[in-house]
């Protein structure tokens, strides 16, 4: 099958010397140290997921500044999903929709 069309999974996470070249297939980053991410499969867009705490939820600047974030996540997974020319469709929730739009 095609691998950049295949089920893939894009993730945020902080920029240390030790993720600079790391093979994240082979060994992922623990899931603690996922700010955000995001699934695909072909040319949709799905489970986007923002990993804060209930304390972190709480406080709006915090939200606001890794939603910030996640726009160059988005950015790479639409100009991968569109990369035969295909539009690209994303699925969310209802309130994970209401959510991003705020």
């Amino acid at each position: 099958g095609d691998m950049v069309h295949g089920i893939r999974r894009y993730l945020l996470i902080p920029r240390t010397d030790r993720n600079t070249y790391h093979d994240f297939e082979l060994n992922p980053p623990a899931e603690e140290n996922v700010i955000a991410s995001l699934n695909a499969n072909r040319n949709i867009l799905f489970g986007a997921q923002l990993n804060v705490t209930n304390d972190e939820k709480e406080n709006n600047d915090y939200v606001h500044q890794y939603l910030a974030a996640c726009g160059s996540l988005l950015d790479i997974a639409k100009e991968d999903a569109s990369i035969n020319g295909q539009q690209v469709e994303a699925l969310s929730t209802l309130n994970g929709l209401c959510s991003w739009v705020k």
